[in-house]
């Protein structure tokens, strides 16, 4: 990790990849960066911008943005409520305070 971001400190990161990565790695890897990350997976491989997928050999794709002004955060929810709307607005409170943007949704 120190090599891909050796020149660029992303704000944000978001991976999607293999689903057998050894995504606690990857997280460890990522938290010594201070930017929020997201890290998601499939079992068809990485998928790439245009909607094609690669294969096996490249089992991670990363979106970093660049942008020391912006406010970026991630969150997520406990689904085990059986309430989609409220999880996804728990979720969201949970982004916006990570993001340091607290503010309470009605």
């Amino acid at each position: 990790m120190d090599r891909l971001f050796s020149e660029n400190k992303p704000s944000l990161v978001i991976g999607y990849g293999n689903a057998d990565l050894p995504f606690n790695e990857l997280q460890y890897g990522l938290s010594a960066f201070t930017a929020p990350s997201f890290i998601f997976s499939s079992c068809s491989g990485a998928l790439l911008c245009d909607g094609s997928t690669v294969d096996a050999g490249c089992q991670l794709a990363l979106f970093c943005v660049n942008d020391d002004g912006g406010a970026y955060g991630v969150g997520s929810a406990d689904t085990s409520c059986g309430c989609a709307f409220e999880a996804g607005a728990i979720a969201l409170q949970n982004a916006l305070n990570n993001a340091g943007r607290p503010k309470i949704l009605d």
